[in-house]
């Protein structure tokens, strides 16, 4: 996954380790002091743009798709990847508030009953209403949707609190790496500050508060992008944009200039860029895409003169005079 997602590459880790642990079934690892199946729980924090609804996405297509994954193309969630399910509709009025708790307790129950293997996923569940998390906290702490199991699913929660905390850790680390915060410190960090806020809503005493915290596997974090990320973002999409130029029988390359161009174009505040790596795809799509898109219509234009030449044709990205991108043969 660390193909495609950048800058999170501690929680990836620890991430990919308790599902292939969770589906593998070893033995214990998925048991609570039952001796009961319990569900992996991860709850993922930080702020918005940095991967947590990516990662999720390209998670289901892994485990729906295994070794094949990089070979299928697939749409998670859809038809393809059946037992992957997002849960949105926890933040809404008081108005609609009964008609919400059962929907979303009928699309649970029926994904599980469906589909006993499933990959569920919360969003933004810290926006959870005292009566949705008292249903949360049944199921989790019972295992069961009704009568049906939740033992060989994983459940994902997924929230935006926690950006100050993840800021505060980045910024206190003497190398300035990530990778060098220790993983028990910022996990501690994070399910206090679930508690903190969870205490402050009173839906619950203190000990059910707990109890619900005990069923969360891992609190991960999902740290804010800084430039670095940015720049290595517009290099894989320019390298796929050369990976697509070579199936038409051309070499496209850039220069490092280009990049720094692009990044030039995000904003950022001091090191971090505002909408983490999401205005890499707005950037993209305003430099990049056209004149692509008219690239490769010119070579669709002159493929008999490309195959009668028998080789390959390299052509450069470039800025122009008037900062809009361009790509041009090379002489």
């Amino acid at each position: 996954m660390s193909r495609y997602l950048v800058g999170q590459e501690p929680s990836l880790r620890v991430l990919t380790d308790a599902i292939c642990d969770h589906i593998s079934g070893l033995e214990g690892l998925a048991q609570d002091f039952k001796g009961q199946k319990k569900p992996l729980v991860v709850s993922v924090h930080g702020p918005p743009g940095v991967g947590k609804s990516y990662f999720h996405q390209l998670a289901a297509h892994v485990l729906y798709h295994g070794e094949n994954a990089d070979k299928v193309q697939s749409h998670c969630p859809g038809r393809q990847c059946p037992g992957y399910k997002v849960l949105f509709g926890m933040d809404y009025t008081t108005h609609d508030r009964d008609e919400q708790h059962a929907m979303l307790q009928k699309a649970l129950l029926d994904q599980v009953s469906l589909h006993p293997q499933s990959f569920i996923v919360v969003e933004e569940y810290d926006k959870l209403d005292c009566h949705m998390r008292g249903f949360f906290r049944q199921i989790l702490q019972g295992g069961k949707v009704g009568n049906q199991s939740l033992g060989d699913s994983v459940v994902l929660l997924e929230s935006n609190l926690g950006f100050s905390t993840l800021h505060r850790m980045l910024e206190d680390v003497p190398s300035g790496q990530r990778e060098d915060i220790e993983m028990d410190r910022v996990q501690r960090a994070l399910k206090d500050m679930v508690f903190t806020v969870w205490q402050k809503q009173q839906c619950e005493g203190f000990s059910d508060s707990q109890k619900l915290l005990r069923n969360i596997d891992f609190f991960l974090p999902f740290y804010p992008l800084e430039r670095k990320h940015v720049e290595k973002l517009f290099a894989m999409r320019l390298d796929l944009f050369g990976e697509t130029a070579l199936s038409h029988g051309a070499v496209l390359t850039y220069n490092p200039s280009l990049i720094d161009f692009l990044v030039n174009k995000v904003e950022f505040d001091g090191r971090y860029p505002i909408e983490g790596g999401k205005e890499a795809n707005t950037v993209t799509t305003g430099y990049l895409s056209r004149p692509f898109r008219l690239f490769l219509q010119s070579l669709e234009d002159n493929k008999e003169e490309e195959d009668a030449a028998d080789s390959h044709t390299s052509y450069t990205w470039v800025v122009q005079k008037n900062n809009m991108v361009d790509i041009v043969l090379n002489k």
